[in-house]
Protein backbone atom coordinates (compact mmCIF):
# COMPACT_ATOMS: atom_id res chain seq x y z
CA UNK A 1 0.00 0.00 0.00
CA UNK A 2 1.33 3.12 -0.98
CA UNK A 3 1.81 6.23 1.18
CA UNK A 4 -1.02 7.99 -0.49
CA UNK A 5 -3.18 4.71 -0.40
CA UNK A 6 -2.72 4.69 3.20
CA UNK A 7 -3.55 8.41 3.93
CA UNK A 8 -7.25 8.24 1.70
CA UNK A 9 -7.92 4.63 4.08
CA UNK A 10 -7.19 6.83 6.91
CA UNK A 11 -9.50 9.99 5.55
CA UNK A 12 -12.47 6.89 4.69
CA UNK A 13 -12.05 6.07 8.14
CA UNK A 14 -12.27 9.36 9.78
CA UNK A 15 -15.41 10.26 7.38
CA UNK A 16 -16.86 6.16 9.32
CA UNK A 17 -15.94 7.58 12.17
CA UNK A 18 -18.24 10.76 12.00
CA UNK A 19 -20.94 8.72 11.92
CA UNK A 20 -20.52 7.50 15.74
CA UNK A 21 -23.53 8.61 17.85
CA UNK A 22 -21.09 10.17 20.18
CA UNK A 23 -21.17 14.05 19.11
CA UNK A 24 -17.81 14.90 19.98
CA UNK A 25 -16.60 11.87 18.78
CA UNK A 26 -18.23 12.68 15.39
CA UNK A 27 -17.01 16.21 15.43
CA UNK A 28 -13.41 15.64 15.85
CA UNK A 29 -13.51 12.81 13.36
CA UNK A 30 -14.78 14.74 10.64
CA UNK A 31 -12.86 18.11 11.24
CA UNK A 32 -9.84 15.87 11.19
CA UNK A 33 -10.87 14.05 8.07
CA UNK A 34 -11.60 17.85 6.41
CA UNK A 35 -8.30 18.83 7.37
CA UNK A 36 -6.80 16.25 6.26
CA UNK A 37 -8.06 16.72 2.74
CA UNK A 38 -7.01 20.38 2.76
CA UNK A 39 -3.28 19.85 4.40
CA UNK A 40 -2.47 17.49 1.40
CA UNK A 41 -5.13 18.08 -1.34
CA UNK A 42 -6.81 15.48 -2.25
CA UNK A 43 -10.04 15.67 -3.70
CA UNK A 44 -14.00 14.52 -3.44
CA UNK A 45 -12.88 12.04 -6.41
CA UNK A 46 -9.77 10.64 -4.99
CA UNK A 47 -12.33 9.69 -1.38
CA UNK A 48 -15.55 8.44 -3.43
CA UNK A 49 -15.63 7.88 -7.28
CA UNK A 50 -18.56 5.28 -7.12
CA UNK A 51 -22.41 4.59 -6.77
CA UNK A 52 -20.89 2.55 -3.90
CA UNK A 53 -19.82 5.86 -2.07
CA UNK A 54 -23.38 7.22 -2.45
CA UNK A 55 -24.75 7.87 1.38
CA UNK A 56 -28.29 8.64 2.58
CA UNK A 57 -28.22 10.57 5.99
CA UNK A 58 -31.41 10.86 7.62
CA UNK A 59 -32.09 14.11 9.55
CA UNK A 60 -34.46 14.80 12.23
CA UNK A 61 -38.04 13.71 12.51
CA UNK A 62 -41.09 15.99 12.88
CA UNK A 63 -44.18 14.05 14.57
CA UNK A 64 -47.05 14.64 12.13
CA UNK A 65 -47.51 14.40 8.02
CA UNK A 66 -47.63 17.81 7.50
CA UNK A 67 -43.57 19.81 8.19
CA UNK A 68 -43.73 23.40 8.17
CA UNK A 69 -42.86 24.97 5.35
CA UNK A 70 -40.11 26.84 7.31
CA UNK A 71 -38.22 23.26 7.84
CA UNK A 72 -38.77 22.43 4.55
CA UNK A 73 -36.94 25.73 3.12
CA UNK A 74 -33.86 25.15 5.92
CA UNK A 75 -33.48 21.32 4.69
CA UNK A 76 -33.32 22.20 1.37
CA UNK A 77 -30.89 25.16 1.68
CA UNK A 78 -28.64 22.92 3.82
CA UNK A 79 -29.10 20.63 0.96
CA UNK A 80 -28.00 23.06 -1.77
CA UNK A 81 -25.33 24.87 0.00
CA UNK A 82 -23.51 21.56 0.71
CA UNK A 83 -24.01 19.67 -2.26
CA UNK A 84 -26.79 16.77 -1.89
CA UNK A 85 -29.83 16.08 -2.70
CA UNK A 86 -33.03 15.92 -0.46
CA UNK A 87 -36.17 14.05 -0.19
CA UNK A 88 -38.59 13.56 2.29
CA UNK A 89 -40.44 10.41 3.38
CA UNK A 90 -43.32 9.70 5.85
CA UNK A 91 -43.74 6.70 8.14
CA UNK A 92 -46.80 5.84 10.25
CA UNK A 93 -46.56 3.40 12.94
CA UNK A 94 -49.96 2.15 14.43
CA UNK A 95 -50.52 2.74 17.67
CA UNK A 96 -52.56 0.42 20.34
CA UNK A 97 -53.13 3.45 22.76
CA UNK A 98 -54.91 5.66 20.20
CA UNK A 99 -56.14 3.13 17.99
CA UNK A 100 -54.86 4.96 14.92
CA UNK A 101 -51.64 5.61 13.04
CA UNK A 102 -48.78 8.11 14.25
CA UNK A 103 -46.82 9.68 11.62
CA UNK A 104 -43.27 11.18 11.42
CA UNK A 105 -41.68 12.76 8.25
CA UNK A 106 -37.89 12.73 7.62
CA UNK A 107 -35.65 14.80 5.79
CA UNK A 108 -33.17 12.27 4.29
CA UNK A 109 -29.87 13.90 2.91
CA UNK A 110 -28.18 12.25 -0.53
CA UNK A 111 -24.53 12.53 -1.37
CA UNK A 112 -21.30 11.06 -0.31
CA UNK A 113 -20.16 11.30 2.59
CA UNK A 114 -18.81 14.13 4.32
CA UNK A 115 -21.59 16.31 2.46
CA UNK A 116 -24.17 14.28 4.32
CA UNK A 117 -22.95 14.42 7.44
CA UNK A 118 -21.91 17.85 7.72
CA UNK A 119 -25.40 18.44 6.22
CA UNK A 120 -27.20 16.36 8.76
CA UNK A 121 -25.17 18.48 11.29
CA UNK A 122 -26.31 22.05 9.87
CA UNK A 123 -29.50 20.80 9.84
CA UNK A 124 -29.85 19.52 13.11
CA UNK A 125 -28.13 22.68 14.83
CA UNK A 126 -30.21 25.37 12.72
CA UNK A 127 -32.97 23.80 13.13
CA UNK A 128 -32.81 24.03 16.77
CA UNK A 129 -31.45 27.85 16.82
CA UNK A 130 -34.84 28.44 14.21
CA UNK A 131 -37.14 27.13 16.76
CA UNK A 132 -35.82 28.88 19.30
CA UNK A 133 -35.82 32.53 17.58
CA UNK A 134 -38.95 31.45 15.99
CA UNK A 135 -40.90 30.94 19.65
CA UNK A 136 -39.08 33.97 21.28
CA UNK A 137 -40.07 36.09 18.15
CA UNK A 138 -43.29 38.78 19.11
CA UNK A 139 -44.92 40.38 16.14
CA UNK A 140 -46.67 43.64 17.05
CA UNK A 141 -49.93 44.31 17.24
CA UNK A 142 -51.09 40.68 16.74
CA UNK A 143 -54.01 38.84 18.90
CA UNK A 144 -55.28 35.88 16.50
CA UNK A 145 -53.27 33.03 17.09
CA UNK A 146 -53.57 31.75 13.71
CA UNK A 147 -52.37 35.60 12.52
CA UNK A 148 -49.66 35.59 15.11
CA UNK A 149 -48.41 31.52 13.47
CA UNK A 150 -48.47 33.67 10.10
CA UNK A 151 -46.06 36.00 11.11
CA UNK A 152 -43.89 33.75 13.07
CA UNK A 153 -43.48 31.54 9.93
CA UNK A 154 -42.62 34.20 7.39
CA UNK A 155 -39.93 35.55 10.04
CA UNK A 156 -38.62 31.71 10.27
CA UNK A 157 -38.35 31.70 6.00
CA UNK A 158 -36.21 34.61 5.85
CA UNK A 159 -33.80 33.77 8.74
CA UNK A 160 -33.44 30.80 7.12
CA UNK A 161 -32.62 32.51 3.71
CA UNK A 162 -29.87 35.35 5.66
CA UNK A 163 -28.16 32.19 6.84
CA UNK A 164 -27.47 30.71 3.85
CA UNK A 165 -23.90 32.31 3.08
CA UNK A 166 -22.63 30.37 7.08
CA UNK A 167 -24.21 27.50 5.84
CA UNK A 168 -21.51 27.77 2.80
CA UNK A 169 -18.73 28.04 4.77
CA UNK A 170 -19.39 24.24 6.13
CA UNK A 171 -18.48 22.77 2.17
CA UNK A 172 -15.74 20.21 2.64
CA UNK A 173 -15.70 20.33 -1.40
CA UNK A 174 -17.77 21.14 -4.22
CA UNK A 175 -18.97 18.23 -6.65
CA UNK A 176 -17.70 17.21 -9.37
CA UNK A 177 -19.51 17.13 -12.72
CA UNK A 178 -19.10 12.77 -12.19
CA UNK A 179 -20.54 12.72 -8.71
CA UNK A 180 -23.76 14.79 -8.91
CA UNK A 181 -24.15 12.18 -12.05
CA UNK A 182 -23.83 9.53 -9.52
CA UNK A 183 -25.80 11.27 -7.38
CA UNK A 184 -28.80 11.45 -9.62
CA UNK A 185 -29.09 7.51 -11.03
CA UNK A 186 -29.25 7.02 -7.70
CA UNK A 187 -32.73 9.20 -7.02
CA UNK A 188 -33.36 7.92 -10.10
CA UNK A 189 -33.59 4.24 -8.39
CA UNK A 190 -36.17 5.72 -5.63
CA UNK A 191 -39.82 6.02 -6.60
CA UNK A 192 -41.18 9.46 -4.50
CA UNK A 193 -44.24 10.54 -3.65
CA UNK A 194 -45.01 14.29 -3.55
CA UNK A 195 -44.50 15.77 0.02
CA UNK A 196 -46.74 19.13 0.52
CA UNK A 197 -45.92 21.52 3.70
CA UNK A 198 -48.25 23.31 5.76
CA UNK A 199 -48.12 27.22 4.39
CA UNK A 200 -49.42 30.16 5.93
CA UNK A 201 -48.54 33.96 4.99
CA UNK A 202 -48.56 37.02 7.10
CA UNK A 203 -50.09 40.03 6.81
CA UNK A 204 -46.96 42.16 6.94
CA UNK A 205 -44.23 40.61 5.34
CA UNK A 206 -41.79 43.35 5.26
CA UNK A 207 -42.23 43.56 9.22
CA UNK A 208 -41.30 39.47 9.53
CA UNK A 209 -38.87 39.41 6.66
CA UNK A 210 -36.53 42.40 8.15
CA UNK A 211 -36.72 40.96 11.63
CA UNK A 212 -35.63 36.81 10.41
CA UNK A 213 -32.97 38.51 7.94
CA UNK A 214 -31.36 40.88 10.79
CA UNK A 215 -31.27 37.83 13.81
CA UNK A 216 -30.75 35.06 11.21
CA UNK A 217 -27.26 36.85 9.82
CA UNK A 218 -26.16 36.91 13.62
CA UNK A 219 -26.37 33.13 13.92
CA UNK A 220 -22.81 31.26 13.60
CA UNK A 221 -22.25 27.67 13.35
CA UNK A 222 -19.08 25.91 14.36
CA UNK A 223 -15.72 26.34 12.20
CA UNK A 224 -14.58 22.82 13.96
CA UNK A 225 -16.32 21.11 11.38
CA UNK A 226 -15.64 22.95 8.11
CA UNK A 227 -13.35 22.22 5.36
CA UNK A 228 -12.15 24.32 2.08
CA UNK A 229 -14.82 27.06 1.78
CA UNK A 230 -17.28 26.69 -1.23
CA UNK A 231 -17.39 29.81 -3.97
CA UNK A 232 -20.60 31.03 -3.91
CA UNK A 233 -23.63 30.62 -2.09
CA UNK A 234 -26.44 29.25 -4.21
CA UNK A 235 -29.67 30.77 -5.07
CA UNK A 236 -32.67 29.68 -2.75
CA UNK A 237 -35.33 28.25 -3.90
CA UNK A 238 -38.91 29.05 -1.84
Amino acid sequence: MTDKQKLLAKVRKLFALSRSPEAAEAAAALAKATELMQQYGITADDVICSADDVREERGKSHPSQRVPRYATYLARMVADQLGCTLYWSVEGTWNCNCGSYQYKSHPTFVGFEANTTIANYAYTVLYRKLSVARREYRPKRLRKRSSVSAAKDTYALYWVNAVADEVCKLAPYQLTEQQQVVIERHMDTKVLKKFVPTNRSSSNVLRDAKAGTADGKSVTLNRGMNGTTAATPKRLRR
